[in-house]
């Protein structure tokens, strides 16, 4: 297995794999407490722009030809991109909390967010992207003092614009079954009607909601059923 700096790959017992894409003002680690059955590949310096290419010069250099993708949020944008650019190198598409497309009224609300008080506006990002108060509770002893000194103004502004610029490639997308949509019920991030449209424009994919979950709907209990 190529040992590449950029990318960490889990041996779990399993015949194939997944890369773990993480979301807005997270990282890999935001998967710690995720169980599902594949090897995991994780991006170790996630960055939307550019993350397509140098994902597959790592499976190239790896020798992996397949992988399935799961991407979390932003992360979901940067999956269907990968597939977009190399659908003969992903077996499933797994596209977790995404919506259609960030307005930019929101966008420049989260802008404003970040310059007026970047600690506070992260807690209460964190805050809404977790439905129950155990999930918070562990990243907040675990994550949230190092994403905050960790994630700079700047890279996360940057991460914004890859949002604001960035539309599904819906043709592409509409041809495959290897898409799989699953949503919280409970998302405050991206509203469920959102990942709804989506699923409406690609009438091939398969279309998920889990009950009592949010954004973070990987951390559902139950979501490894869902895939």
């Amino acid at each position: 297995m190529n040992n590449d700096s950029r990318y960490r790959y889990i041996e779990r017992g399993y015949g194939s794999s997944v890369v773990l894409v993480p979301g807005w003002a997270s990282d890999y680690r935001i998967f710690s407490l995720l169980d599902i059955p594949y090897n995991y590949i994780l991006p170790l310096d996630y960055r939307p722009a550019g993350f397509p290419r140098s994902l597959a010069r790592f499976l190239d250099r790896s020798g992996i030809e397949e992988v399935s993708i799961l991407g979390w949020s932003l992360g979901g944008f940067s999956a269907a991109e990968f597939y977009s650019l190399y659908p003969k190198s992903v077996d499933k598409l797994i596209l977790a909390g995404v919506r259609m497309k960030y307005d930019n009224i929101t966008l420049a609300g989260v802008r404003e967010g970040v310059a007026r008080s970047l600690r506070g506006y992260l807690y209460a990002f964190y805050d809404k992207c977790f439905s129950s108060k155990e999930d918070m509770r562990w990243f907040k002893r675990e994550l949230f003092g190092e994403y905050v000194s960790g994630f700079d103004k700047e890279r996360l502004l940057s991460d914004l614009d890859y949002i604001k610029d960035f539309s599904f490639d819906i043709t592409g997308l509409r041809k495959s079954g290897s898409v799989r949509i699953v949503h919280g019920d409970g998302d405050l991030i991206a509203p469920l009607e959102s990942a709804a449209e989506l699923k409406r424009r690609l009438p091939r994919a398969g279309f998920s909601v889990v009950e009592g979950a949010g954004h973070a709907v990987f951390m559902h209990e139950d979501f490894g059923s869902y895939l």
